[in-house]
């Protein structure tokens, strides 16, 4: 094949020679890669090749089955764990401020006051620092108190800043309340 000058015009066309020898250079090009690709993935003909098509797809339906797989494992760990974050409620248990006036808190959002000749049941929320406590018999005033809170001791601070300090107890005083608050009805 003779090196042609293709600048200018009459230099832009090829002759039918030209064009078929380019023709079968591409064709070769073509006819290698698809022997590679045989080899690659040990074929030699056109139902090989339909059975590669096949390899492929399956083993995209593979990688697509495993990526589901592995966002749903996430999915389950992230809940697992923000539902354990969720469930740690600092108030839990049973606090007394001196015997007399106790606060049970179940973790959930509801507790008690229990005081020596009644108990109010309450829902309670905590936002940041904040307890809000709403209670259930009209009578009771609900209240919101900024609250800190170690192992052993919550303190509770009005809006006119008193502070209340609670000990944590057991449920043994809330048991033996409950029992006289039955003597007495």
């Amino acid at each position: 094949m003779e090196n042609k000058d293709l600048s200018g015009d009459a230099g832009n066309r090829f002759s039918d020679e030209d064009l078929q020898t380019m023709l079968g250079t591409v064709r070769h090009v073509s006819n290698k890669q698809d022997n590679d690709m045989r080899e690659l993935y040990g074929l030699s003909g056109k139902g090989e090749r339909e059975s590669a098509r096949k390899k492929d797809k399956t083993l995209i339906v593979m990688i697509v089955a495993g990526m589901v797989i592995l966002v749903i494992a996430i999915g389950l760990i992230c809940s697992y764990f923000i539902g354990r974050a969720l469930e740690h409620d600092p108030l839990k248990g049973v606090w007394s401020l001196d015997d007399v006036t106790i606060y049970s808190f179940n973790g959930k959002g509801h507790g008690s006051l229990s005081l020596p000749l009644n108990s109010y049941e309450f829902d309670y929320v905590l936002e940041d620092n904040v307890i809000k406590i709403d209670f259930t018999d009209a009578d009771a005033i609900d209240r919101s108190y900024i609250y800190s809170v170690t192992e052993e001791e919550l303190i509770l601070t009005d809006s006119d800043e008193n502070a209340f300090i609670f000990e944590r107890t057991d449920d043994k005083i809330l048991s033996t309340r409950s029992s006289d608050l039955q003597e007495h009805k």
